[in-house]
């Protein structure tokens, strides 16, 4: 008796709907731009579930056709000429799990927000060319009146030293840092000797024929090798 009663509102729901051309479930009042609305603050609308295999079995799939995969817990839309995963559950391959390939150029509008990547000792790699078509910014240099009491941290870029800036001139560790670069400007008002660098690594290159850093001589870039700190630019 139920079922014939369910059979009868859907063919009433039917012919409404051929005559209006729109049908409304939980709402007498569609909006006149659909032609189904579904409203409620209690259940939601279940998709066909298969599996991937039974999804790609379904014989000529017409475009837009919908589905939810049981087998990658996300909804699959067919586009027309191939089915694209539209949703994402719980084990399904994604950025964080996964490679992946743009498929064509993609923009980012930060609507004027930071973007910011938490690396901690991880490094964002960019393999290939890098541009930048506004300003590029940098970490402030960091001032310090006593190169002995310098704790360098991770993102430290810049070392400023002041006119009342006295001692030598110690930098972090060396296989610590391979490949960091790192610049000291000395506005001590005399040349600031470099010591062996935090750490117990070699300190500047044997080689390098460079102890010291003169004062006023603008900033002076350095590379770790991985072994020992070398003059990269500048005039030490």
């Amino acid at each position: 008796m139920k079922k014939t009663t369910k059979i009868f509102v859907f063919a009433g729901m039917l012919i409404t709907a051929t005559v209006s051309a729109q049908v409304g479930i939980g709402t007498t009042t569609p909006s006149s731009s659909s032609i189904l609305e579904l409203e409620s603050t209690s259940k939601g609308l279940r998709l066909p579930r298969m599996t991937t295999a039974q999804r790609t079995a379904i014989a000529s799939p017409v475009s837009a056709l919908q589905v939810f995969d049981t087998t990658t817990n996300s909804i699959w839309i067919y586009n027309g000429t191939t089915w694209t995963e539209v949703g994402a559950g719980g084990a399904t391959s994604n950025i964080y799990t996964a490679d992946g390939q743009l498929t064509a150029a993609r923009v980012v509008n930060q609507n004027n927000n930071s973007l910011t990547f938490q690396t901690g000792t991880a490094k964002t790699v960019v393999d290939g060319n890098f541009q930048t078509t506004g300003l590029l910014y940098a970490k402030a240099p960091r001032v310090h009146p006593i190169a002995a009491s310098i704790t360098w941290q991770a993102d430290d870029v810049v070392i400023l030293l002041q006119s009342t800036h006295s001692g030598n001139i110690v930098f972090p560790s060396a296989s610590a840092n391979p490949n960091r670069l790192v610049g000291i400007n000395n506005r001590s008002g005399s040349a600031r000797l470099i010591t062996d660098v935090t750490g117990g690594d070699t300190g500047v290159y044997a080689n390098e024929a460079v102890s010291q850093i003169a004062s006023g001589s603008g900033v002076s870039w350095w590379i770790s090798d991985g072994i020992s700190w070398r003059l990269y630019s500048g005039r030490p």
